[in-house]
């Protein structure tokens, strides 16, 4: 006779109740700690942005060049509260993740391994394996971005222009515009709309203006749009897609 009693489908339920996320990719990552102040996030988004994920080792930063990357004043109130940030980012940043293909198995992880102040007054911390490989994933496909910035995101066409303006940028570089272009086939499968029934009018308005659209409002990154079209201009003929994308700094 079958055991009716499955541990993981306890699991599951139980997961449903409880506050910490299951986390996917980098997006549900970056949702995961409601519980975290803005500051808590600066913290982490330098953090990320100084780790080496290539190698998983453990990491040291000077808490001065955060405060100043920041524009915080250096003082003992200051410090008090990196103090307090590196608790929270201890306690406060666990989540699920799914261990197999078919989502058949969880476990509860966590963000850091450890994170610590030395006797040099350096932050030295460690992530674990599991946030690692997202944060890796993350810091490639979106490497102009911060995980904080991914909290604005409410569409999934958007992250696929974050992707794209990263491939072509970086928060380092800071280019103030960039242009792409391609079939619409192409544009199609960047936004994973291959299988969707759709023209390519209608896919033009309803997924890349409309992502363009929101991208701005989020970010400050106007696209401006152009079409190529076959000779006759026939509305549902369109070819290639180009968009220029440009950073508004007042924005």
């Amino acid at each position: 006779m079958a055991n009716n009693l499955s541990m993981q489908k306890i699991t599951k339920q139980e997961i449903v109740k409880h506050p910490y996320r299951v986390v996917r990719s980098p997006i549900d990552l970056a949702k995961a700690f409601k519980k975290l102040s803005s500051f808590d996030y600066q913290l982490l988004d330098y953090l990320i942005e100084q780790a080496d994920f290539a190698n998983n080792k453990t990491n040291e930063v000077t808490a001065n060049e955060f405060l100043r990357t920041y524009n915080f004043e250096i003082s003992k109130v200051t410090y008090r509260h990196i103090a307090q940030s590196i608790r929270r980012l201890n306690d406060k940043t666990y989540f699920y993740k799914l261990t197999q293909e078919q989502d058949s198995s969880v476990k509860l992880t966590k963000l850091f391994i450890s994170i610590e102040i030395n006797e040099d007054d350096n932050i030295v911390y460690k992530f674990t394996k599991d946030a690692a490989d997202i944060l890796q994933e993350f810091k490639e496909a979106f490497s102009y971005f911060t995980l904080s910035e991914m909290l604005k995101v409410q569409s999934k066409n958007v992250l696929t222009l974050m992707s794209l303006w990263s491939s072509k940028n970086h928060r380092k570089t800071n280019n103030d515009s960039i242009s792409i272009s391609g079939s619409v086939e192409q544009w199609k499968h960047w936004f994973n709309k291959d299988n969707v029934e759709v023209s390519n009018g209608e896919f033009v308005r309803d997924v890349v203006k409309r992502a363009t659209k929101d991208f701005y409002a989020e970010f400050g990154i106007a696209s401006y749009v152009t079409l190529d079209k076959e000779k006759g201009g026939v509305t549902n003929r369109i070819q290639n897609i180009n968009i220029e994308m440009k950073k508004y700094l007042g924005k």
